[in-house]
């Protein structure tokens, strides 16, 4: 629909100021420009509003889905199994993180899908865990329709329960991290939320009686805490049931982005995963030197919308994401020498912390193909640091992101 609303407008908006166009013309109009290198360009301008609106959007979904399978997204080279798996594994889990999760895990196995706080995990034991959090969450209840929350800065502890999320259907809140103690208690009873996953960093944030289950994401020692008998989910992982089964086609259920509010309680926004949004998704690979199995630093947060999308996009590319779990620019900027990644994540807020370092021109940073931003508007004083910095290879996506 975004990419769709884009140009129509324009499309409209010509027919109707340039009244004097001869019409009826032909359905297609192709032109071919001598100082364009776009000959043979689609013009649809001529044809009636619902005719071309509808050769607009297919024409945007082909265009899509060419850049999908040049990507890799639906589509790989390293084997012919892989390739079978596309449509069944669209079929059960739609374009979810689940999905993208399945397909590289078939594709390339020993490769890692993350690097957090906590160490490594390739694609095959991904999976394989949140295949092992689905089913314990099942047996403890939380079935198919189920209301989960997540309370979690970047890594494992927000990772697994977006990827579980597709393999069980249920519905799915990410809380932001800055919410109050009585936001979370609020927004934990207004939604009528069944478990929560939540850092223990924020435990002193949830109430005295939680109104659900409380499961620890993530603890500094992976340990329980001494003062509260929550299960640790790496515990969880390890002890969940075998004879458990999972739903062959989980329900689709959407996902809540919840806004840090100021005063009130949080608002939620619904996301629903789209069964194949080839279009939006091409639009988004083509602005930037995407390509698979990429070192992907991802700074900007995984619980905005920004940062949920970038998961996705990281892995239905077989790209490893590097994160932490709290911003330190040296430490990224480090990262980025040491691991050679390939692309930055992140907002505008983040780059300009890496940017200030006062030895921020000491460190190596060729390797960095292309920087994103989303989040925050960036200043044209820190479009040009960046560039001197990593060269012109910066794209922002502010706007498009904060719908």
């Amino acid at each position: 629909d975004l990419v769709r609303s884009r140009g129509l407008g324009d499309v409209y908006k010509r027919q109707e100021q340039d009244q004097t166009r001869p019409r009826p013309g032909p359905l297609i109009h192709r032109t071919a420009e001598p100082d364009d290198h776009r000959t043979n360009h689609m013009d649809f301008s001529h044809a009636p509003r619902p005719v071309a609106a509808a050769l607009a959007v297919a024409r945007e979904k082909t265009v899509g889905l060419v850049q999908c399978l040049r990507h890799g997204v639906v589509g790989v080279t390293e084997g012919v199994a892989p390739w079978r798996d596309v449509v069944p594994q669209l079929i059960r889990y739609g374009f979810s993180t689940a999905r993208q999760l399945e397909y590289a895990a078939d594709c390339c196995p020993d490769q890692d899908a993350f690097r957090d706080d906590d160490g490594s995990r390739t694609f095959l034991e991904a999976r394989d865990d949140v295949r092992a959090l689905a089913r314990s969450l099942v047996s403890r209840g939380h079935g198919p329709g189920s209301r989960v929350a997540v309370m979690a800065r970047n890594g494992r502890g927000i990772l697994y329960p977006l990827a579980a999320k597709g393999h069980v259907g249920y519905r799915l809140y990410l809380f932001n991290v800055g919410s109050s103690g009585r936001q979370l208690a609020a927004s934990l009873i207004e939604h009528d939320i069944d478990a929560l996953f939540i850092d223990a960093e924020f435990a002193d944030r949830v109430p005295d009686s939680p109104p659900c289950d409380v499961y620890l994401g993530w603890t500094p020692d992976g340990g329980p805490l001494d003062d509260r008998d929550w299960p640790v989910m790496s515990a969880m992982i390890a002890s969940a049931p075998q004879a458990t089964s999972l739903p062959f086609r989980p329900p689709a259920q959407p996902l809540v982005l919840m806004s840090s509010g100021t005063t009130g309680t949080p608002k939620g926004v619904v996301m629903h995963e789209p069964f194949a949004p080839f279009g939006l998704i091409g639009s988004i690979l083509s602005a930037g030197p995407w390509r698979s199995h990429m070192l992907i630093q991802q700074t900007a947060s995984m619980f905005h919308i920004w940062g949920w999308a970038l998961v996705n996009l990281s892995w239905a590319t077989r790209s490893t994401i590097v994160t932490q779990r709290i911003f330190d620019p040296r430490v990224v900027m480090e990262t980025i020498e040491r691991e050679r990644i390939t692309a930055v994540m992140s907002s505008a807020v983040f780059l300009k912390g890496m940017v200030d370092l006062p030895d921020a021109d000491d460190f190596d940073v060729s390797s960095v193909e292309f920087v994103s931003n989303a989040g925050n508007a960036m200043s044209e004083d820190l479009v040009r640091r960046l560039q001197r910095m990593f060269g012109p290879v910066l794209s922002s996506f502010y706007g498009s992101t904060e719908v």
